[in-house]
C-alpha cells in the first residue's frame, strides 16, 4: 500500500490532476509490483479532469527514472485494466524518452496547445498533423481512453504487455488501495 502520492488542482481549483511526487516515485519503486518489467518509466501526473470538453483536455506524463534514455516504441499507455475488454489502451508510435525526461501524452495535441502554449510529445487523437499519433493497441483493449473524474485507472504496459506502472483514484483499487482520493 503506498499513501505518499500528492493531489493538486489548479489556482481556480476546476483541473484536477493527479501529481505523483518524485519521492512518492522512489517509495513505490522501493517495492515494485510483481512481474513489473522496469521500474524506469513511471507514470509521473495524470491531468483526469481538464475545465472544458472531455475528453479533449485529459493528458498524461511519464518520467524516466534512468540515467539513459528509453526507447517507447512497444509501450502501451491506457485505461482498460483487464485484456480483452471495452477500455481503451494505445500504443506509442515509437520515438524515446531522454534520461531523466518526460513526455506528455494529450488526448488532444490542438486542446492541449491551446491551455499550455506548448505542444506534447504524443495524442491520442489526431488534432494536429506535427504531434505523433498513438494508435489503438485492440490486443489489449477494443476502445478509447477516457479517465473517468471520479474512479478509474491508468496503465503501462511494456513490448510483452507487463505492467510497467500503474496509478488509480477513486473507488478503484488497482494500482493504490485504497485508491487515490479523487480530486
Amino acid at each position: 500500500q503506498v499513501n505518499s502520492q500528492n493531489v493538486a488542482t489548479d489556482r481556480r481549483g476546476k483541473r484536477a490532476r493527479l501529481l505523483l511526487a518524485p519521492l512518492a516515485l522512489m517509495s513505490v519503486l522501493a517495492s515494485p509490483m510483481a512481474g513489473a518489467a522496469s521500474v524506469s518509466l513511471v507514470i509521473s501526473e495524470v491531468m483526469y479532469n481538464p475545465s472544458g470538453t472531455e475528453p479533449d483536455g485529459e493528458w498524461i506524463e511519464l518520467y524516466n527514472l534512468s540515467g539513459s534514455p528509453i526507447a517507447l516504441s512497444g509501450y502501451k499507455i491506457g485505461d482498460e485494466e483487464t485484456s480483452g475488454l471495452g477500455e481503451g489502451m494505445m500504443q506509442f508510435p515509437g520515438g524515446s524518452i531522454a534520461a531523466g525526461g518526460t513526455v506528455v501524452i494529450a488526448n488532444s495535441a490542438s486542446t492541449f496547445f491551446a491551455a499550455y502554449g506548448f505542444n506534447p510529445a504524443y495524442e491520442l487523437v489526431d488534432t494536429d498533423a506535427t504531434v505523433p499519433e498513438m494508435t489503438k493497441y485492440l490486443a489489449w483493449a477494443s476502445g478509447s481512453v477516457s479517465l473517468s473524474n471520479t474512479n478509474d485507472e491508468l496503465l503501462l504496459l511494456d513490448a510483452g504487455d507487463g505492467l510497467v506502472d500503474a496509478v488509480s483514484w477513486g473507488s478503484s483499487t488497482f494500482a493504490f488501495n485504497p485508491g487515490t482520493t479523487a480530486v
